[in-house]
């Protein structure tokens, strides 16, 4: 009897779709979130940009969720990467332009798990292709 393998990809989608999307929430109502990064990287508290980036985010997160029940076809592949793209920019801004503290371990652990956020965006992106 064949058994059938778990689909992470799924799960990974399903997480990173909701983080964005709440995310964007947030940033949206200017409650603390990675969209404030932003703004504190270019030296505005809720700028324009850091309004933009939430909308973007919010989009982003909801299509990606949108994707696991309808097929977005060229959107979809487009997404992942414009999804990636996006979260490096943000690691440069906030870590970066903002606070390039290497020397601090708070900044490694900061750095890191926008990191791991960044891999795993490029590992659902490169499961939809």
């Amino acid at each position: 009897m064949a058994r059938k393998g778990f689909d992470m990809s799924l799960v990974l989608t399903i997480l990173v779709g909701a983080f964005l999307l709440l995310d964007g929430i947030a940033g949206l109502t200017q409650a603390n979130s990675f969209v404030g990064e932003i703004g504190r990287a270019l030296g505005a508290q809720g700028s324009t940009i850091s309004f933009v980036i939430a909308i973007v985010e919010l989009v982003a997160g909801a299509l990606l969720l949108l994707s696991l029940f309808v097929s977005l076809g060229e959107l979809g592949r487009f997404l992942g990467i414009a999804i990636f793209v996006a979260w490096a920019i943000i690691i440069v801004l906030a870590f970066i332009v903002r606070s390039f503290a290497p020397d601090t371990l708070g900044w490694w652990v900061g750095i890191l798990q926008y990191l791991i956020i960044l891999a795993v965006i490029w590992m659902i992106s490169a499961e939809r292709s």
